[in-house]
């Protein structure tokens, strides 16, 4: 036991340390500049933009070679003015000299106050600091951009919204998508019509029998049925249709539940050899969003 709970502790610093690495990979890690040089105790003097024209690191890569410390502080390289060096040896060629005069020059005219460093983020136009900015950028780095309106109903269960949203960013595991993966199939075309491949917005929408069956909903709910060029484009029509909430909710119910049906449908085709014929499907789409009204929420007439 002592061993497993070892392990566990192993694998979850190293699961932990590749995420902080990914983070800091992905992300410009540098969320903030000194704003005030106050003791220089909190403000590296190598890594920090405190003369706030460009770090040193970038500007004198030849100086930075030669520390002994890199993440020293300001306050152990530069205090009144003067420099207090760690070299691994002395500056001896032209570039090191040359560097070297460079950043006295610059340096002379700083000029510290008393108190602590301040900071400012570079996230904020006040330059305070929230966790909320750095959440959103974080989600800006690691999630894939997708153009619909998927709305998250608590009438409709977690896992069908969670499939309708992974249907429009095309990350449902069809037959064709599994092929490129490397995994022999005996055939990657549509069982539901045999005249199309079996990808995600042919099989929701654009197949013969899925768009028979989206007639029959949409005949049910008295909308005129038209072609939707993808699943994307399919949800945002049911998120922004009507002028009602609640009847837009409603629909929106009835097109996921359609969606799900006939995600089910096409699972029966490949792994149990059953076929519904559409007007089933729709009447499938019915029950089960009826259901969801019965037991998840308030039924209310969807005309």
């Amino acid at each position: 036991m002592q061993t497993t709970d070892y392990q566990t502790r192993k694998d979850l610093r190293k699961a932990v340390a590749t995420l902080h690495w990914t983070l800091v990979q992905l992300i410009d890690f540098k969320l903030q500049n000194p704003e005030r040089v106050g003791d220089s105790k909190k403000i590296l003097f190598l890594l920090d933009d405190w003369l706030k024209n460009g770090t040193l690191v970038v500007k004198f890569p030849s100086l930075y070679a030669l520390d002994k410390k890199k993440t020293c502080f300001l306050s152990d390289r530069w205090a009144d003015g003067t420099f207090s060096w760690a070299w691994k040896r002395k500056p001896n060629n032209s570039q090191e000299l040359l560097e070297l005069n460079s950043i006295v020059d610059i340096t002379r005219f700083v000029v510290s106050s008393n108190g602590s460093d301040t900071w400012r983020s570079r996230l904020t136009v006040d330059g305070s600091f929230r966790v909320c900015d750095i959440r959103a950028l974080i989600d800006s780095k690691l999630t894939v951009p997708v153009n619909n309106l998927t709305v998250w109903l608590h009438l409709v269960p977690i896992k069908c919204i969670s499939f309708v949203w992974r249907a429009c960013m095309r990350r449902i595991p069809m037959a064709v998508a599994l092929s490129k993966k490397g995994i022999n199939l005996s055939s990657i075309s549509c069982k539901m019509c045999f005249m199309g491949m079996d990808v995600a917005d042919y099989i929701l929408l654009d197949c013969p029998f899925a768009f028979e069956s989206l007639g029959w909903i949409f005949n049910w709910c008295d909308i005129h049925v038209h072609r939707f060029i993808s699943t994307s484009n399919f949800v945002n029509f049911a998120a922004s249709w009507g002028n009602y909430p609640k009847k837009r909710g409603i629909f929106i119910a009835i097109c996921y539940g359609f969606l799900w049906c006939m995600w089910k449908a096409r699972n029966d085709i490949w792994f149990n050899i059953i076929k519904v014929n559409p007007s089933k499907l729709a009447d499938n789409v019915i029950s089960l969003v009826f259901s969801w009204f019965k037991y998840r929420g308030n039924f209310g007439n969807c005309r």
